[in-house]
């Protein structure tokens, strides 16, 4: 997915709280964003993929700040937050069927809301403890596609949500082979193998990559799929880049302009949608 104008406000304000986050003084803080403008102004183009900008952002503001994880202490409160909700949603694995599969994705996407640095976005806890309704909902192919597949890749997005994504997969793996992929080093806010390592259910198997976009990328899989899980907006916007090696299930939360516009979805909408 290509930048939009709407992107470039979203940018800044992220570069600003990761500088934030770091710890440096105010008048670092002015040196590093004045640089940042700068070089996003040179970087900023129609062809431009906002997570390619966003990882350049953060390898600059980390080499500046000598912080290697702005956001620990925001992961640290986001994973908090969805295991006490987690604690009381009710999930049957026993079962095999569409509608157990539905309601897992919708608490996955409910989950994806679990944000806190999305300009014009306010979080709201309790959304975590209520299965999200689906503008575009797809699950039905996903449910009819599993029945017929041995493997399949599902790709983590935030720290916390990971948290019903990893109930999904295992969901998932009763039926077929789930590979659980993750970042195996820190990128804002993002689940790495730290996350993964601890949380991870068996049969799930865990893959790390090292990152070159917020989002995954194509070239990152190390294995061949009958399909993919990814959630999140930094995975849909890498993940339209390139050509697909896989069909693609994208689950989220539409959390930002440039995404409804992209998707076709209403603002604030749950989507698990198809891309072949």
């Amino acid at each position: 997915m290509k930048v939009r104008a709407d992107c470039a406000p979203c940018l800044i304000n992220r570069a600003l709280s990761a500088l934030d986050k770091s710890g440096i003084n105010e008048e670092a803080k002015f040196r590093a964003m004045t640089f940042l403008i700068q070089s996003l102004a040179s970087r900023y183009n129609e062809e431009a993929v906002p997570a390619f900008l966003e990882k350049d952002d953060m390898d600059f503001i980390k080499e500046f700040t000598g912080c290697n994880d702005p956001y620990a202490e925001v992961k640290s409160k986001a994973y908090l937050i969805a295991k006490k909700a987690a604690e009381k949603v009710v999930v049957d694995y026993g079962t095999w069927s569409e509608k157990n599969l539905r309601h897992l994705m919708e608490l996955a996407v409910a989950a994806n809301g679990l944000e806190f640095d999305v300009k014009g976005y306010e979080f709201d806890p309790s959304s975590l403890e209520r299965p999200m309704p689906l503008a575009i909902d797809d699950t039905h192919y996903l449910w009819a596609q599993a029945a017929s597949s041995k493997v399949i890749a599902y790709v983590l997005d935030n720290v916390g949500e990971h948290v019903f994504d990893l109930m999904a997969a295992k969901y998932l793996s009763t039926h077929i082979e789930v590979h659980v992929y993750a970042k195996s080093t820190p990128l804002l806010n993002d689940v790495t193998r730290d996350e993964l390592s601890r949380d991870l259910l068996p049969p799930l198997r865990a893959h790390y990559y090292e990152p070159r976009a917020v989002g995954i990328t194509w070239d990152d899989f190390d294995d061949d799929y009958d399909f993919v899980v990814a959630k999140g907006m930094a995975n849909y916007e890498t993940l339209t880049e390139g050509k697909s090696m896989f069909p693609v299930y994208h689950a989220l939360k539409v959390k930002c302009r440039p995404m409804a516009l992209s998707l076709g979805a209403p603002l604030l909408s749950g989507v698990v949608k198809r891309r072949q």
